[in-house]
């Protein structure tokens, strides 16, 4: 039997498509129970309502750039690690502003970071990549699994980098890429501690403490600022950022915002 029909037919690959079908039927039913047809997970001509009557140029973008460009990639890197996107300028527009409203189809606030709200991630996943050599060497890992499933995980995050709206909600399409690279990274560590002295040790434990503290603290300041954020394609804030969030807390608030005198 040749080895590629060995390989379909192998445990390993038999058990791997009974989960996919697994979870191909809970979308389907979940997409059956909303929409009454299992493939189906929008209303498209409620889409296309919406769209003409909110953003009635959303469809001259589409036809001239696409839902995914490439050259939107380097604003999603800032949107999503640097934020530099809402720099306000001396005439009141945002850094970017030109280039926003001719390629993308809207961006929303918060202004965020991974690099705050993750940085115990980030960190596992640094060290996950130093140690790639030593774990190949010593094939404490299978490489062409490892591979395989960073390109996967690698796909959605491309996607999201390139899409022509950017929302702070997508965001949990990264995941899975951080989350994989920071396990192998903790598995890294913990593979060979005999490896690092105390000094290093002490610092490594200091530096993923701190990491994790800082990202409970920023990732709920982000899911606050998200919260009472304008949900609009367009925000403008032409007196600055705190002006913008004091007037959604006295709007959302009102009484509290009395009382602090806002």
């Amino acid at each position: 039997m040749p080895r590629f029909v060995r390989g379909l037919v192998s445990k390993r690959t038999v058990v791997g498509l009974a989960i996919f079908l697994v979870f191909v039927t809970l979308y389907g039913m979940v997409n059956y129970q909303r929409w009454g047809d299992p493939l189906k997970f929008s209303d498209p001509l409620a889409c296309i309502t919406y769209t003409a009557e909110v953003e009635p140029g959303r469809f001259a973008r589409l036809e001239a750039y696409g839902a995914f460009n490439i050259h939107q990639l380097w604003y999603g890197a800032l949107y999503y690690f640097f934020p530099i996107w809402k720099i306000i300028r001396p005439d009141g527009q945002f850094l970017f502003s030109e280039f926003e409203r001719r390629m993308l189809d809207g961006v929303e606030p918060p202004p965020s970071s991974f690099l705050l709200s993750d940085p115990l991630l980030l960190v596992l996943g640094g060290a996950f990549l130093l140690q790639l050599p030593r774990l190949a060497r010593g094939r404490l890992l299978d490489l062409r699994a490892t591979a395989a499933l960073t390109i996967g995980f690698s796909i959605p995050v491309l996607l999201i980098l390139t899409f022509f709206y950017m929302a702070f909600r997508y965001r949990t399409e990264f995941y899975p890429l951080l989350e994989f690279t920071a396990f192998l990274g903790f598995y890294a560590i913990c593979v060979n501690p005999d490896r690092f002295d105390a000094l290093s040790r002490g610092g490594l434990s200091l530096l993923l403490i701190t990491s994790a503290g800082l990202g409970i603290v920023c990732s709920h300041l982000f899911l606050f600022l998200y919260k009472i954020s304008p949900f609009t394609n367009r925000v403008s804030a032409p007196d600055g950022w705190v002006d913008l969030y004091l007037t959604q807390l006295k709007l959302i608030f009102p009484s509290i915002a009395q009382r602090l005198h806002l």
